[in-house]
């Protein structure tokens, strides 16, 4: 026996039911959580929110691609790891331009590098008004 402490009876198969169990539950919690942010950041025109919905929906496909491998052989599990990342590189560029799109202030566009800076200007303000019905 090993100094692991394991007694050498690891059902393997068992484990796999369990991690894809615990995957399915995961991979569904955010694919909800990216749709109700789909829509919290289309209503605001965040990018913070859209960076948040990217990552939600990169997190759900990479679990939804785990979830593929979990019984897989150690390259389909190396492949499924450079997707994942290729998911978040993806995001990060998607966010990237945004900003650049909407320029780094909400309803600015980008300066030309040759412009001025305006004197005197106000940050905008932001107001939170609650109705309850």
């Amino acid at each position: 026996m090993g100094q692991c402490g394991c007694s050498g009876d690891l059902n393997i198969a068992a484990l796999a039911l369990r991690q894809k169990r615990t995957l399915l539950w995961v991979m569904m919690i955010n694919f909800a959580t990216f749709g109700l942010m789909v829509t919290g950041s289309l209503l605001s025109g965040s990018s913070a929110l859209l960076s948040g919905t990217l990552d939600n929906l990169g997190d759900a496909s990479a679990y939804l691609v785990s979830l593929a491998v979990v019984s897989a052989s150690a390259r389909a599990k190396a492949w499924a790891a450079l997707f994942k990342s290729a998911l978040i590189g993806l995001a990060a560029v998607a966010v990237l331009g945004q900003l650049l799109v909407k320029g780094p202030e909400p309803g600015a566009r980008c300066a030309s590098p040759t412009s001025a800076p305006t004197k005197n200007r106000k940050s905008p303000k932001l107001s939170l008004e609650l109705s309850i019905s």
